[in-house]
């Protein structure tokens, strides 16, 4: 009978291991016979699944781990990398064999990676907060611990979500976080499109103080009543917050105080306006001692029709100062006017006191008519092979009725002097003709990288590199030139790209849309249409 409740150690073990290794990873060691555990993975902060743009990342393993395997660098991890979900793959086919390069690294999250004293966690901190998209925080599976056992499986992933900040609108003037006087009489909003609610304005702790209103896009301004508020004082009250409120909740990072002092002068001119003019546009800078809403009218000369602009000048000056103390620069432009043509001007300021200064009466003359080519797609980060600078190029599209010769074209950037597009005169003008497509490029640009259509013209540089630099990965703005008749100081600005896109994944182009420069497919689509 006891035989028989008794099983053979033989049938017994290997079920018996299972079940350990179902909890623990686990090795034989042959030297005393007795089961080691494996170091793993024993935690991750935060677990996989939706996490907002600041977050942060905690790997925690089973054991000290060895510092050289885990640390690329005393603050950059090759080993355990964050990386968008569209680089995951390649990445992880990198991190197998060691090390990564720079156009690996230049796929993965910039983070800064911190290890504990004991090196069982490792940290990794994004340098900037994450956009909304897909992520996969990758583990590789190189790593050993202290005692040079390598961790458990061949590596793992564990798979993030960055949502879309939700549609807010946000303070235009008074700017968050600012001192205004306490008797401001309005605050100009600008709302998202996609939202649709009522906002207003309250006070910290107390009622409402304007509004609310409904909205749905655009501009609002909320009219705060003149006079005492129930709280006896005001319009605002001194030393106390208010703030922007959406559907009746506060906006985060909406909100300002009431200083101890009125604003009893209008803005102050530091200088007469100064008048620029292209070929269908006017612009009139100014600069003020106080944030103002500037008004533009330009009518021909001997016409009733005007043409009206608005535009704020933002800016957060210490609200108790004296008057022409601070200086404000701002412009208002006024587009689709006609080449070639005089205007007579209208220049009106107010503040959101109830100030204003002028009108001013001002003369300008656009110029003849501009080449219509614009920027379309800018290629910074080029994908691979190295050197990845030999794909760098800007497209160019004629937007216009017109042809352009390219070789009145030239590139420059903000603080550089123009670069002709063509290095040296084709022996016929290279035309670009009505809703074509250019390529602006180095002298060293590979074009057997694209399948670039027939039709696209190529234009070389003289310089090794677009710029005589070439282009950064996240690139700086930079203007397109026209200059008539081969004079550069006679250069005119007709388009450009800003310089404030996204930050795009190795091998994405910016693309341009109808609400600016966004990231494009990957590989780009050099003279083509997104």
């Amino acid at each position: 009978m006891i035989a028989d409740r008794w099983v053979p150690v033989r049938a017994l073990l290997p079920g018996a291991l299972a079940f350990l290794s179902s909890c623990v990873q686990v090795a034989f060691d042959p030297v005393d016979g007795g089961a080691v555990e494996v170091p793993h993975v024993a935690a991750i902060d935060p677990r996989p699944g939706a996490v907002p743009a600041s977050a942060g990342f905690r790997v925690t393993f089973s054991a000290p781990m060895d510092l050289a395997l885990l640390l690329a660098a005393p603050d950059r991890s090759d080993s355990v990398v964050l990386a968008p979900a569209a680089s995951a793959d390649l990445l992880v086919a990198a991190m197998a064999h060691g090390r990564l390069g720079a156009d690996e690294r230049a796929l993965a999250v910039a983070a800064v990676a911190r290890v504990s004293r004991d090196v069982r966690e490792i940290d990794l901190v994004p340098k900037e907060p994450l956009i909304a998209g897909e992520y996969e925080l990758l583990i590789s599976g190189r790593l050993k611990d202290a005692e040079g056992r390598r961790v458990a499986g061949n590596g793992e992933r564990h798979a993030f979500t960055v949502a879309a900040p939700p549609l807010l609108p946000r303070l235009d003037t008074p700017g968050a976080g600012s001192a205004v006087p306490w008797n401001l009489q309005r605050i100009r909003v600008s709302v998202p499109e996609g939202f649709a609610g009522p906002i207003g304005l309250v006070e910290r702790g107390g009622g409402a103080v304007a509004g609310p209103v409904e909205a749905s896009g655009g501009d609002v301004t909320l009219e705060i009543p003149p006079g005492p508020s129930a709280r006896g004082c005001g319009p605002l009250c001194s030393g106390r917050e208010y703030s922007l409120t959406a559907g009746g909740v506060e906006v985060a990072g909406a909100s300002f105080r009431a200083a101890a002092c009125a604003r009893p002068a209008p803005p102050v001119l530091a200088a007469p306006p100064a008048v620029v003019a292209g070929d269908t546009w006017i612009e009139v800078r100014v600069q003020l001692d106080w944030p103002a809403l500037l008004r533009l009218d330009a009518r021909p000369t001997g016409s009733r029709a005007p043409a009206v602009s608005q535009s704020l000048v933002r800016c957060a000056p210490p609200p108790c100062g004296p008057p022409g103390g601070a200086v404000c620069s701002g412009s208002i432009r006024i587009s689709g006017l006609a080449p070639a043509t005089r205007y007579d001007l209208v220049l009106a300021i107010e503040d959101d006191e109830g100030h204003a200064i002028g009108p001013y009466g001002l003369r300008a003359a656009t110029l003849g008519a501009l080449p219509a080519v614009m920027v379309s797609e800018v290629m910074a980060s080029p994908p691979l092979p190295v050197p990845r600078s030999d794909g760098e190029y800007i497209e160019l599209l004629n937007t216009g009725d017109a042809p352009v010769d390219l070789g009145a074209l030239a590139v420059a950037s903000l603080d550089g002097g123009p670069h002709a597009l063509l290095a040296v005169a084709p022996p016929r003008p290279a035309i670009l003709v009505p809703g074509q497509r250019a390529l602006a490029v180095g002298a060293s640009f590979d074009e057997k990288r694209y399948a670039i259509p027939v039709e696209t013209l190529v234009a070389r540089a003289a310089t090794h590199r677009l710029l005589g630099h070439g282009l950064a990965d996240r690139p700086h703005a930079m203007r397109l030139l026209w200059i008539p008749g081969a004079d550069a100081g006679a250069a005119l600005v007709i388009d450009g790209y800003p310089g404030d896109g996204p930050t795009c994944p190795l091998g994405a182009s910016l693309e341009r849309g109808d609400g600016g420069f966004r990231c494009g497919a990957d590989g780009g689509s050099p003279g083509a249409a997104p």
